[in-house]
């Protein structure tokens, strides 16, 4: 009895294996720096106050 509940709620509790997967996956992928990103904002607010 208590080993059946034991692994019900292990299923429960526990992230399946797929997911584990996924955020690795997800992890490897390139990202582009920071700071890349604050350019970005920084040309577009030029933009519009050009505009």
């Amino acid at each position: 009895m208590f080993e059946e509940q034991y692994r019900r709620d292990n299923e429960r509790l526990h992230a399946p294996a797929d997911a584990l997967e996924r955020i690795r996956e997800r992890a490897e992928r390139p990202r582009a720096p920071r700071h890349a990103a604050w350019t970005r904002y920084a040309a577009a607010a030029a933009a519009l106050l050009l505009v």
